[in-house]
């Protein structure tokens, strides 16, 4: 399976498409927890590229923003995204 393949995978797997649909309510928000390892970015890729608005992730610490952010810029090569790693307790990660 090539990458567009299993990125179009994700980006229709039911999981996305509920996260997808329950953000277009005005004024929703979601946490999601217990998403482990290389799973995380292809999550945010899949959502990234279903839907046209930004996304905010706030990761634990810097060194797994800083992976997250590695592992999607592999896999959103030309889509335009901004990583801040400011000096606060949580890491944040815009994708717009």
């Amino acid at each position: 399976m090539e990458l567009p393949d299993l990125l179009a995978a994700y980006a229709n797997d039911n999981r996305i498409c509920l996260i997808d649909n329950t953000l277009k309510i005005e004024g929703s928000s979601i946490s999601i927890k217990g998403i482990n390892g290389a799973l995380s970015p292809f999550f945010a890729a899949g959502l990234f590229m279903r839907t046209n608005y930004n996304h905010l992730f706030i990761m634990d610490d810097w060194e797994q923003a800083a992976y997250f952010e590695n592992d999607l810029s592999a896999l959103l090569e030309k889509k335009k995204y901004f990583f801040c790693h400011l000096a606060i307790k949580n890491r944040v990660f815009l994708m717009n």
